[in-house]
């Protein structure tokens, strides 16, 4: 039996790589902290997920993302969260993140991330 944390965080890497965002309230909490921010900026609530996620998409012709790992446990999971995009130039980029979530009553309330991969990916 998958737990809230667990189906909150797929729910949360699915709308990184669609950039569908229509759900974002059935996930995240009103109350919602994004203790990783943009840039030093803090975000909070339902809009500053979606911001976040349009922030994150925003470089890319199309970015598709996953969980490579994630392991839930209550209220939290984590995740190392693999990334994979192309540029409008035809560039494909590479990321790899490890993200941390608490959940409350279902929805995602707190948000720890960090980035710890980027690179450009060369064809073979």
């Amino acid at each position: 039996m998958a737990t809230d944390a667990k189906r909150a965080m797929t729910q949360m890497i699915g709308m990184f790589s669609t950039g569908d965002i229509a759900s974002a309230s059935d996930t995240i909490a009103q109350d919602y902290h994004d203790h990783q921010g943009i840039a030093g900026a803090e975000i909070r609530g339902v809009a500053g997920f979606c911001e976040v996620v349009r922030a994150a998409r925003s470089p890319f012709a199309t970015l598709d993302a996953w969980a490579e790992d994630l392991i839930a446990d209550r209220d939290r999971a984590a995740a190392r969260i693999r990334w994979r995009g192309v540029l409008p130039s035809g560039a494909a980029v590479e990321r790899e993140t490890i993200d941390f979530i608490r959940t409350a009553s279902g929805r995602a309330v707190e948000h720890w991330g960090c980035q710890i991969l980027s690179r450009e990916i060369t064809p073979n």
